[in-house]
């Protein structure tokens, strides 16, 4: 198994000028290491204690930053080189990683897409990681706020159809909500081949052609998970109420995430 975490952004929505979003503290790393961490080097932790090794980051907005930080952990660093990170979205930063010497589309493993602004207990990986084999399948929550920045995902019969914020009716008229998608998506090695062609033709090449998607490089990593849904190429799996997760969009989301949820996710990590 390989994992990708995206980290190129600014995070502009939490007023960070000084660290990428994922760089921000959210306490310690453990209930036995009182060492800070931050959202990423959290990330990080979990994976490898899930036996995840073969672990790359996606630097973007102050990449130093980020490569001291990711340094002493040993993961694989790939740069988005974009002149400018603020137009570049998550499918772009996808791209980079994937047209890298590490091609961790070559299907032989799955890949494992993560956003790099999680904070889940260890367990919520179970739910992704140990798994039968079977399709491509995407992580959803299905506890939902309600709020527009939710990624929400909606169901036909069952099979996953319609992902996006700020959706209601009609759009979602004769449709089932399944939740909020987490943004860790598992691509299985069948679908590697599709999954780079469909890159190629989103935000196209790095330095060599243009893509054909919408918001071209701007594309985020829901439109391909989208794309993916539309082709029945992607399912889901539902993650269980009582695991805590949490994505981090907003300043007063962050200070919910350190006084409230965090202390909470530790105390169940060392159960």
């Amino acid at each position: 198994m390989k994992a990708v975490l995206l980290a190129a952004g600014r995070g502009s929505r939490l007023e960070a000028d000084e660290l990428p979003k994922p760089l921000w503290e959210i306490g310690p790393a453990s209930a036995e290491d009182p060492t800070t961490v931050s959202l990423l080097e959290r990330q990080v932790h979990c994976l490898r204690a899930a036996g995840v090794e073969d672990v790359a980051v996606v630097v973007g907005w102050r990449r130093d930053k980020v490569a001291e930080k990711m340094g002493p952990l040993g993961v694989r660093l790939i740069e988005n080189i974009h002149s400018d990170i603020s137009a570049s979205g998550t499918s772009h930063s996808l791209q980079f990683a994937v047209r890298s010497d590490w091609n961790p589309l070559d299907g032989d493993e799955p890949l494992l897409l993560m956003d790099g602004d999680l904070a889940y207990e260890r367990a919520v990986l179970d739910a992704i990681l140990k798994v039968p084999p079977g399709p491509s399948r995407m992580l959803v929550c299905p506890v939902t706020n309600k709020d527009t920045e939710e990624v929400r995902v909606y169901a036909r019969d069952g099979q996953p159809t319609l992902l996006g914020k700020g959706l209601e009716s009609p759009l979602t008229d004769g449709l089932e909500l399944l939740g909020e998608a987490t943004g860790i998506v598992r691509i299985e090695p069948e679908d590697h081949r599709l999954v780079a062609a469909m890159l190629d033709w989103l935000v196209g090449v790095p330095g060599q052609s243009s893509g054909f998607g919408f918001a071209h490089i701007a594309s985020e990593h829901e439109e391909l998970a989208q794309y993916l849904m539309t082709l029945r190429r992607l399912e889901t799996i539902m993650l269980r109420e009582d695991l805590l997760f949490m994505e981090v969009d907003f300043q007063e989301e962050f200070d919910a995430l350190r006084s409230q949820m965090y202390p909470r996710i530790l105390a169940k990590d060392a159960r």
